[in-house]
């Protein structure tokens, strides 16, 4: 039996090159898993790549995700793995944001899709998986979150973001919450909780490791919304 046999799995960002990788992953360990994109095309042919199934889906809406995850629990009975992916990249210098009329519309849409979605994402799943017996977040940031990159600030300071949400999700429910930090050449660094992992791994490494994140052995939310367990 594979890690993920039985486990119903749930990704965003599902269109885009990580997210087929992770479904790749994740089919290949016996998961059933539902794609989610807002780009109807770009999902459509992922999940047709794939063999899953796909809802059109912005993960920026509160509402949307509220609908996403009541059609879900009708449809599987329980969430066993989020994979929060979303995330909008946005290019442009310091000093051209400044000068630019829409630079506060265009900040906000990068806070609204790289991290703002996530906690969405994470407070509503949480629930419906404390009610269903527990399962495990993962958490999709970037390299560009270290390092001051003057033409991806806006990216940069909205994934840096994404950390202390695993922080916080980490102190207050004891959650298990794996951030995978990809760089421009496809090297990962895990990060557990607040700790990073010594590693730089091959994608293939990282994938493993949410296949353990997401395995029977980690459910990580319990019915009270508070685990015993804690992996180091």
């Amino acid at each position: 039996m594979t890690k993920l046999t039985g486990k119903v799995c749930l990704i965003t960002g599902g269109g885009n090159a990580i997210g087929r990788a992770i479904t790749h992953a994740f089919k290949k360990e016996g998961a059933t898993v539902v794609l989610c994109d807002r780009d109807r095309y770009r999902l459509d042919e992922a999940a047709e790549a794939a063999g899953c199934y796909s809802v059109v889906h912005d993960a920026s809406d509160e509402a949307k995700w509220t609908e996403l995850l009541s059609r879900f629990e009708e449809q599987h009975e329980r969430l066993d793995v989020l994979v929060n992916n979303p995330g909008s990249f946005g290019n442009g210098n310091m000093k051209a944001c400044v000068d630019e009329s829409k630079s506060a519309r265009k900040i906000h849409y990068q806070q609204l899709s790289n991290i703002e979605s996530m906690m969405l994402g994470a407070r509503l799943a949480i629930r419906l998986m404390a009610r269903t017996g527990g399962g495990s977040i993962i958490n999709i940031a970037s390299f560009d979150d270290a390092a001051a990159t003057e033409g991806k600030w806006k990216y940069g300071v909205s994934r840096t973001s994404v950390g202390k949400l695993n922080c916080s999700l980490s102190a207050c429910l004891q959650l298990m919450v794996y951030v995978a930090v990809l760089s421009s050449q496809e090297l990962p660094l895990m990060y557990l909780t607040a700790r990073r992992l010594p590693m730089t791994q091959p994608i293939d490494a990282l994938t493993n490791h949410m296949n353990e994140a997401s395995s029977h052995q980690s459910r990580h939310v319990s019915r009270s919304g508070y685990s015993k367990h804690r992996s180091t």
